[in-house]
């Protein structure tokens, strides 16, 4: 096994563990697709819009990355 130090960064997308949840994850996340709208066209100006069933409501993923995520690090309050 590997020992980490702080500030190394190791790419760990191919361990049989990440890749094993990234399958499950996507298979997931097809499932959802179905209620969400689908952007078409060359500057995905087309917005399709999902056939839901009675009952069902629209799905809507929101994305976020680390740049959000650590966006108020080291800040104090005042």
């Amino acid at each position: 096994m590997m020992k980490e130090k702080k500030c190394v960064y190791y790419d760990k997308h191919k361990w049989p563990n990440v890749v094993l949840y990234r399958k499950g994850w996507l298979e997931r996340m097809f499932k959802y697709k179905k209620n969400m709208k689908d952007f078409t066209g060359d500057m995905l100006e087309v917005i399709v819009e999902p056939e839901l069933k009675y009952g069902k409501k629209e799905s809507v993923q929101v994305k976020y990355d680390e740049c959000y995520f650590y966006a108020n690090d080291g800040q104090r309050r005042i």
